[in-house]
């Protein structure tokens, strides 16, 4: 989710399955720690200008793990029964402008972050999306957004 700048629902319906699965795991905290070592690597709108058939070309969530596959614990199980590295032995990023590599992120600071203080004493999830530059912000007119 954070190498693709993704939902931040997805931390609270994590966080709400590994309770019910009994898992002592905070979610929270996780992408807090995770979000300052993973870089966004694929722009896919509404964060970027990339479409999501531009991603699945490009090789999909397999090739957004293989550029990650220095950061993965490439002997974990998945639920097929084989490793993450085996998963990922054959597969290919089919364009690195749309999938990029380690070094070349569309941003290496953390698009989620989860915030906690006086106005959340609980905590505050907030998408801070990925660092933009140039034109791509701009919008001329109202109705050139809408």
């Amino acid at each position: 989710m954070l190498a693709v700048s993704g939902s931040i629902n997805c931390i609270k319906h994590l966080q709400a399955t590994a309770i019910e699965a009994g898992v002592d795991v905070d979610v929270f905290q996780l992408f807090n720690d995770l979000g300052e070592k993973v870089p966004v690597l694929s722009a896919v709108a509404p964060n970027g200008t990339d479409t999501i058939e531009a991603f699945e070309a490009a090789g999909g969530a397999k090739a957004l793990l293989k550029q990650l596959e220095p950061l993965l614990a490439l002997h974990a199980k998945t639920v097929m029964g084989n490793t993450i590295g085996d998963m990922l032995a054959d597969a290919e990023v089919f364009d690195e402008e749309v999938i990029r590599p380690l070094e070349r992120p569309f941003s290496d600071k953390p698009p989620i972050v989860v915030l906690h203080g006086s106005l959340a004493p609980e905590s505050a999830i907030v998408k801070l999306g990925r660092a933009r530059t140039g034109s791509e912000n701009a919008v001329q007119r109202r109705g050139d957004r809408l």
